[in-house]
């Protein structure tokens, strides 16, 4: 079994606060290159925060485990788009090259121009051209940052359905044959996605099969809200104090009838679980002192680390198992209230070869 190090040299920095604290050691075999079939196979580790007890089960099993009294579970219906795209430069005198695009946004009031980054050997500034499928375009202008955001001019509006890749997470091998692209699609997305819009999906819904969700439907009140994930969920931490990170925002919408439900839960002390840490910052970033949880539609930036957040909506969130020094591992260490125990938890799970990471296995935490 690895050892999970974490910690390091004395600083002014409390612990908890310090990047190099969330390091730790996965064996490459643990990282789940393909999903398990059907989804609900896929193993559940079960975490009281009270007790600090942990069980093993199937995520088949979460009815079974979740029990009464009714409780209300909150899931984010965000789809992945097809928002990778290959293509070639248009430099005659050197022979092209190839060019990776990655969609981040496009223009709404103008369908030919788009922003995101750009991959390629050559270096890109303003006037740069590029060839998709039969597309040109170019760069018109460089918003600086690590990495850049190109802001691109298409000769005709970019269709992302037509030639484009889903943007599986780098640390899966991942096809770019076109006709593997719906399989992998289906594959990644939640069982309920519906709103387009990620460019990474909200993993822990995955594990959930529409037979399960029809189960727990009798047993259980289903709401969805949705946040679009952004491509700052790939992006490292790049300062070594956790307090002068600056939260990648993304937006984020709680409808009314699902705000009334939840607040009505809250008010009747009926258990809120949310699916997945994109849930728990829509949860708690929405949040109003005053009305409680409100219908709301706008960008979220809310980090959530240790000893700086109170919870006042999530009772309990089920999640996967996520990448060292991310945000996501910090979010899931603030919730069990407690750094050290989070490590013993992957300890744990590192010994009984769990999966990890998007298309691993899932965790719930009480």
């Amino acid at each position: 079994m690895a050892a999970i190090a974490y910690g390091g040299p004395m600083t002014d920095i409390p612990v908890d606060w310090r990047k190099e604290s969330y390091r730790f050691d996965l064996p490459e075999e643990l990282i789940a290159q393909t999903p398990v079939t059907p989804r609900d196979t896929s193993r559940l580790l079960v975490v009281d925060r009270k007790t600090k007890a942990i069980r093993h089960h199937r995520f088949s099993e979460l009815l079974d485990v979740v029990g009464s009294p009714r409780a209300v579970f909150v899931a984010n219906n965000t789809r992945v788009i097809r928002a990778r795209r290959i293509g070639h430069r248009v430099a005659p005198e050197s022979g092209g090259g190839r060019v990776e695009f990655f969609w981040l946004s496009g223009d709404p009031r103008d369908g030919k121009l788009t922003y995101g980054f750009i991959k390629s050997s050559a270096r890109v500034l303003p006037g740069f051209q590029f060839e998709c499928d039969g597309n040109l375009a170019t760069v018109t202008s460089v918003e600086p940052g690590t990495p850049p955001i190109f802001e691109v001019r298409w000769y005709t509006p970019l269709d992302l359905e037509l030639g484009g890749l889903v943007p599986l997470p780098p640390y899966i091998r991942d096809s770019l044959d076109q006709s593997e692209q719906p399989r992998i699609e289906r594959e990644y997305n939640t069982s309920f996605a519906k709103e387009a819009g990620s460019v990474a999906a909200p993993t822990a819904g995955r594990h959930f099969t529409p037979e399960l969700l029809d189960q727990l439907k009798l047993r259980h009140t289903w709401e969805e809200i949705t946040l679009h994930v952004g491509a700052g969920t790939f992006q490292p931490m790049k300062v070594d104090a956790v307090t002068e990170h600056t939260m990648h925002s993304e937006w984020a919408i709680i409808g009314p009838s699902t705000a009334a439900r939840i607040q009505a839960a809250k008010e009747n002390r009926e258990r809120v679980i949310a699916v997945g840490t994109t849930s728990v910052r829509t949860l708690e970033g929405f949040y109003d002192p005053i009305h409680g949880v409100v219908s709301r539609a706008g960008e979220i930036d809310l980090f959530i680390y240790p000893n700086a957040h109170t919870f006042k909506v999530v009772d309990a969130m089920i999640t996967n198992f996520h990448l060292p020094e991310s945000t996501l591992l910090m979010l899931v260490a603030a919730f069990l209230g407690d750094r050290s125990f989070l490590f013993e938890i992957y300890r744990e799970a590192i010994s009984q070869r769990y999966r990890f990471f998007s298309y691993g296995d899932a965790m719930l935490i009480l």
